[in-house]
This record gives C-alpha cells, structure tokens and sequence, in this order.
C-alpha cells in the first residue's frame, strides 16, 4: 500500500497544479499530510488525479492560491515552530509565494522579531521574490548586528541573500571585507569564498581583499586557514 502511494503521489507530482491542490486537501481534511493514515491519503490523491484528470485546472491552481493563504496565515503564529514551517513551506512555492514578501521583509527589520525568525526571512527572501530593492535592508541588518555575537546565522543569510540579488562590485567587496572580520567562524568562511568568487570575475579585486585574508591564516579555524592560504597563493601567482 505505501508503494501505491508513492505512485499516486509520484502522478500528481507531474500534474500540472495538482501537487498544491492534494496538499490543501490533506491540510483541510486531515490537518497534516504526515499524520494522515495511508488509506486516507490514497483517497484523498485519487480524489485530485479524478478531478484534474478531467481538465480542472483552475480548480487545482485555485488549491494553490488558498494552500499559500493557509501558510501565510501562519508566518503570525503564536508557536515559533509553525512559524518557522511556514516559512519553509513558502520557500518551497518559489515565486509563487512573492506575496509573503512585505511581511517577511518587515521581520527582517524587526528587531522585536526573534532572532531565528529574522534569520529565516533572511533565507526564504531571495527564494521567494525579494528584488534588487531590498538589498539595503539586507544591508542594514549586517550593520545593525555586527556585534551581536549570537546574530552570526542572520548575518550569514543576510550576506547570502544580498550576493543572490546584486553582482555590483560596490555593494559586494565591502561586505567581503566585513564577513572577513566577523567574530563567527561560517561569516568568515563565507567571506572567503566570496572573496574567491569575485577574485574569479575580476583578479584585480584582490590586492584589494588580500589585507583583510592575511589575519585568517592564523584563524583558530582550520578551514578557514586553508582558503585563506589558498587565496593567498593564487594572489602571488
């Protein structure tokens, strides 16, 4: 019976807006696809493959447009946990859930927001939709919390999130600089790598970077001291 599920989920799947519309339904009827018992979940499937075989796409994009609802009504829930499942969910929609955009945006800024909540916005954003306009928010939070040794994950996502929106030189040498500098190791390591990256694009960017890597071949890190060797070999070449 679990491989005829497997199967059904496998169809739907590949059914145009079909996959949205049996997750509503399972959320609906049975509260949670993973509570759900298989011969529930077998007919609940059945019931959208019959309904979409038969040409209801709208119904099955429909399903869509009321399971995002449901999600963004969560991202205020009172349980950090449902909170931070909603989040992931819509970062799962892609595109599709840009209209979660405004709120997680004000999360970000927020800092009456939690720290994890501020650090999973930071992460679905650029996932979701968030543009090139958004990146002086980004922005602020790196300078905002860059002594905060507990807000190194926002940091890291906030860094990430920016190199994902722009490729301008301007915005993303100085924040290679300033992850360099960070007190949590992964923001280092991080700005390693985009050190690396915008060496890749244009070698003159790194004597430019090259002060900021030379203290991290001491690092109290091994990994980091081995990229940042690695960088400094490929600068004297």
């Amino acid at each position: 019976m679990l491989n005829d599920l497997q199967e059904l989920e496998s169809r739907l799947k590949s059914t145009f807006g079909a996959w949205s519309h049996y997750q509503l339904l399972l959320w609906q009827q049975l509260r949670s696809k993973d509570s759900a018992g298989i011969e529930d979940r077998i007919r609940v499937a059945n019931e959208v493959l019959a309904a979409t075989h038969r040409g209801e796409w709208i119904w099955a994009l429909g399903g869509r447009h009321m399971l995002l609802g449901e999600i963004q009504t969560k991202l205020n829930d009172s349980d950090p946990h449902v909170r931070q499942d909603a989040v992931i969910a819509l970062a799962g929609f892609g595109l599709h859930a840009r209209g979660a955009v405004p709120v997680l945006l004000n999360r970000l800024r927020s800092t009456e927001s939690t720290l994890h909540d501020r650090t999973l916005a930071a992460w679905a954003l650029p996932k979701i939709g968030a543009d090139e306009g958004s990146v002086s928010i980004f922005l602020a939070v790196l300078e905002e919390t860059a002594d905060q040794s507990e807000a190194g994950e926002l940091r890291l996502r906030s860094a990430e999130a920016v190199e994902f929106l722009t490729d301008s030189f301007r915005v993303l040498v100085p924040i290679a600089r300033r992850l360099l500098r960070d007190r949590t190791w992964k923001c280092r390591l991080h700005g390693l790598h985009l050190v690396e990256r915008l060496g890749d694009r244009d070698r003159r960017l790194l004597p430019m970077l090259v002060p900021n890597v030379v203290p991290l071949l001491h690092d109290e890190v091994n990994e980091v001291r081995a990229i940042a060797q690695r960088i400094m070999g490929v600068s004297q070449s």
